[in-house]
């Protein structure tokens, strides 16, 4: 009986809650209720906090780098919010929810695993099975709507955005590929350290990764019809940092530095003898073309990629995005046709450059850069890991560039799941070490 109970009262105190992180992900998307999302997204901030005060208060003092960013942040948006006008307080109360909200869900999921990943560990453990079925799920979900046979799309979608392939995104609802791209990282890495951490029989270990090559191969194919052209940039770099950081103790080594190079060229002309087939090399010169678009803004052509740095730099060259941006009053995060682009708001550095400044972006940066560290070893004072540090920042800036991140509720939970599943593999100490053998 008392087992019963302690299992029970675990369950309420962090599985219910990761569960629930697990439904907005997969289910929040399609089932189109903002108001009741956003609602329980605040009750489970509230309860985490004044369940867990102490970790809270803790996080807080204890974390310089979160606590400095969260004070800028915080400062800079009274600020802009001080220089708005009366008659624009609609886009102003819009935009400040739509960062409460994510803001909320990951200090809840910063304060249930700050202290001890081996909690996240086992929850992910468990769900192991669950996890797969939802991605093959998605992924046949996906190849059927691919064939244009609008499968699990609503008509309203189309009614509002006819371009057919941004409403390809498996169950993740309208416009959301970018949402199913993060989806599809975070269970590659998450198989990745699955097939490490618990998997003691190699044959078996062999069989995950066959497996999880295989659904990134079916996800990539799919993505050449659907314009996710985010899934080519962010999966090579997470793939990167995921080799980095997958041992904490690992110090600067030129022979697997070495290993590494050697198997990024190999990787790299198998790569180039694929984009040679037929039909593969129309896909990739269109991906190339669209990646260089993104880089070098010609202000004559600016369209789709072309406005992801190119509203940065509008912002930049005009002046206000040095200082506290156009007016977070102006504009709502995203919207069509707005400033003479027409896809404002396609990614979170145009956004919040423009309406808010690059200092706010920047500290924003840091904050939600800083939330995805390990809190355990920032708090016991530890030796700060400069490489682990500099992907943490990059990594969301990155985001920041090819996605909304900042502003929506399902993908900073699945960046964080992401960078969970890195911590797992970060903090795993094989058998034979904890033996004392090597």
């Amino acid at each position: 009986m008392n087992l019963k109970l302690e299992i029970h009262k675990d369950y309420l105190n962090y599985r219910l809650i990761f569960d629930i992180f697990l439904i907005i992900i997969l289910v929040s998307g399609y089932v189109e209720h903002i108001k009741i999302w956003r609602t329980l997204s605040f009750v489970l901030f509230l309860g985490v906090i004044l369940f867990n005060l102490n970790k809270t208060i803790n996080i807080f003092i204890k974390n310089k780098v979160f606590l400095s960013s969260f004070l800028i942040c915080g400062a800079l948006l009274v600020i802009c919010v001080a220089s708005t006008t009366a008659s624009y307080a609609s886009s102003t109360l819009t935009n400040l929810k739509s960062l409460f909200y994510p803001f909320c869900l990951s200090l809840a999921y910063v304060i249930l695993t700050g202290y001890d990943v081996s909690k996240l560990r086992s929850y992910l453990n468990d769900r192991f099975a669950f996890l797969n079925i939802a991605y093959i799920v998605n992924l046949y979900v996906l190849s059927r709507q691919i064939t244009g046979s609008g499968f699990m799309i609503k008509s309203e979608w189309s009614a509002i955005n006819s371009y057919y392939e941004d409403l390809c995104a498996g169950l993740f609802g309208f416009n959301s590929t970018h949402v199913l791209s993060l989806f599809s990282i975070f269970m590659l890495l998450y198989n990745f350290q699955y097939s490490v951490t618990q998997l003691k029989n190699h044959f078996l270990k062999i069989v995950l990764i066959v497996y999880t090559a295989i659904t990134e191969v079916i996800m990539i194919y799919c993505s050449m019809f659907n314009d996710n052209m985010a899934l080519f940039v962010i999966t090579p770099l997470f793939l990167l940092i995921y080799y980095l950081n997958s041992d904490k103790n690992r110090k600067f080594d030129f022979t697997k530095f070495r290993r590494f190079f050697v198997i990024a060229i190999v990787g790299a002309g198998v790569l180039w003898a694929i984009s040679k087939l037929p039909g593969i090399d129309t896909f990739i010169d269109d991906i190339t073309v669209r990646f260089n678009k993104t880089l070098f803004v010609d202000s004559a052509k600016i369209k789709g990629s072309n406005e992801r740095l190119a509203i940065v730099t509008d912002a930049l060259s005009h002046g206000w995005g040095w200082t506290i941006g156009y007016g977070i009053n102006t504009s709502p995060w995203r919207s069509l046709n707005t400033f003479g682009y027409g896809h404002f708001g396609i990614s979170s550095i145009g956004s919040l450059v423009y309406l808010t400044g690059i200092w706010f972006y920047l500290a924003v940066c840091v904050l939600y850069s800083s939330m995805s560290a390990n809190v355990k070893t920032i708090i016991n004072k530890d030796k700060p890991d400069i490489i682990h540090s500099v992907t943490l920042f990059a990594s969301f800036v990155t985001l920041t560039i090819y996605t909304y991140v900042v502003t929506d509720i399902r993908m900073i939970l699945l960046y964080f799941f992401i960078m969970a599943s890195i911590q797992c593999r970060r903090e795993y100490i094989p058998q034979k070490d904890k033996k004392g053998t090597e």
